[in-house]
């Protein structure tokens, strides 16, 4: 994961009440209003025509020209005019009433993930009769993950619910590929504010595959819930330079207003997010603000091969991080690690699904027929958030049978499932792989999708659920 803003204010959300707004606490003055100064992130890069503002300005910016492209709690995103020069800008800012604090916008990339194409096969290796597998998708094949977490016997017990809707905060989705029509749902663009989230780059199309692709349809492979659905909420921008498009990032404002949303309006039960975290109070505060309301978070541990965690977000109470693992059961050799409650999963060459038509910023064609295999823990992220959904639908269907015989009426609903449940439930369906217990290595081991299912629908985890069920508004 990667480093972002240290932030010196402190923010805190509401947990209580229905749609409730993140309310921030008075902050102390610290060096005046400019914060402290950033330790920036391995790939993060600062913005040249944006500024991070909090304080109560939107009424009169204090230079002509300044746009407003983004808001939440007292947070702005400050876009400056051509020519403006960044010093002269935060000069002003410094001097301007309403003014908490003002630094330039720090911008995240998507956590890179790179092709892994399967080796070309020597003609001399004799051929065994074709395998029977457990749905008729041609390339299910390729999806070792599945048969190492055995994911087709989970099947067997519950292929996802569609009211378990996995909300996953990327680069959008392709919602027109033919393994993902009816799957996915089109949020918002929390980034641009356009009016739908279709991919940008193919990060978010691949993860959203993952979790949601359609099994048994004759197409591709199958993902890990292909009962459950995904909400796709685009937290990505375009990024340019004197013209010239530079990558897709996004920042800790539309991350935390996407978050936000997965937690009140979206009815999201788990959020994946597949990218570097910031290191900030307010993306903080608001996962903090979702679990609250019940909502499992998994997040990508990162690329880098690398035992230091730099989010303060991947130790937070309620996270997933999750670390990425190879067909033989190793640490993935990209895969970070390090000291957290989080597990491991598949994460090398992940078969999915990838967009069907060209980048609209470099105007290249994706390889292929709509599909690729990807490194990263990008991928081992959305897995686990594809085994949670299977975990949650065998737990709602077997609180649904106990309630009905108790004569109690209807089945519980995802959201009355606290996220701590969840949590407990996923770091016990796992593998113990490397030293004995939850090591910094594997975490609470590699997650297992059978055993996840069937603790779900044990009588233990039955009662304790009874017992825990939220009170809704």
């Amino acid at each position: 994961m990667k480093r972002a803003l240290a932030s010196i204010v402190v923010v805190s959300l509401l947990l209580a009440g229905c749609g409730a707004v993140p309310r921030p606490l008075a902050a102390p003055a610290v060096g005046g209003k400019f914060k402290s100064k950033s330790l920036r992130a391995s790939g993060s890069r600062f913005s040249e025509h944006h500024l991070l503002v909090r304080g109560n300005v939107s009424a009169a910016p204090p230079l002509p020209g300044i746009t407003i492209s983004q808001r939440f709690a007292d947070y702005q995103v400050h876009r400056l005019p051509a020519g403006m020069a960044i010093p002269d800008a935060l000069a002003a800012y410094q001097r301007a009433p309403g003014v908490t604090s003002v630094e330039r916008l720090e911008l995240f990339p998507v956590e890179q993930a790179t092709p892994a194409p399967l080796p070309a096969l020597n003609p001399a290796v004799p051929q065994a009769p074709p395998s029977q597998f457990a749905v008729n998708d041609p390339r299910y094949g390729e999806q070792w993950s599945h048969v190492t977490t055995r994911v087709a016997e989970a099947w067997k017990v519950t292929t996802g619910r569609p009211e378990v809707v996995v909300a996953t905060l990327d680069t959008g989705a392709d919602f027109e590929h033919p393994d993902l029509l009816g799957q996915v749902i089109n949020g918002p663009d929390l980034a641009e504010g356009k009016p739908d989230s279709r991919d940008i780059d193919m990060h978010g199309t691949h993860v959203a595959g993952i979790i949601v692709a359609k099994a048994n349809n004759g197409l591709g492979g199958a993902g890990v819930a292909p009962g459950a659905r995904v909400l796709a909420l685009k937290v990505f921008e375009p990024y340019f330079e004197d013209g010239q498009f530079q990558g897709t990032y996004y920042n800790a404002v539309s991350l935390a207003k996407a978050i936000h949303y997965a937690a009140t309006q979206g009815n999201a039960k788990i959020i994946n997010i597949s990218a570097g975290i910031a290191d900030d109070e307010l993306v903080s505060s608001t996962l903090a603000f979702a679990r609250g309301r019940g909502l499992l978070v998994c997040v990508s541990a990162g690329n880098k091969g690398s035992n230091l965690y730099t989010g303060q977000a991947k130790y937070q109470d309620g996270v997933l991080s999750v670390h990425a693992t190879d067909p033989m059961d190793r640490l993935a050799r990209f895969s970070n690690f390090g000291h957290t409650l989080g597990v491991s999963a598949p994460g090398a060459s992940i078969f999915s699904t990838i967009p069907t038509y060209p980048n609209p910023y470099t105007g290249q064609v994706p390889k292929g027929d709509g599909y690729a295999s990807l490194n990263g823990t990008s991928m081992a992220s959305p897995f686990v958030a594809g085994v949670a959904a299977l975990a949650v639908s065998a737990l709602l269907e077997a609180l649904g049978r106990d309630s009905g015989a108790a004569g109690r009426g209807p089945a519980v609903t995802p959201a009355m499932i606290p996220a701590a449940l969840i949590e407990d439930l996923m770091r016990q369906a796992t593998v113990d792989l490397g030293l004995p217990g939850r090591d910094e290595t594997y975490g609470s081991g590699r997650v297992d999708a059978l055993k996840a299912v069937q603790l779900a629908q044990s009588p233990d985890w039955v009662a304790r659920a009874g017992k825990s069920l939220r009170r809704l508004p």
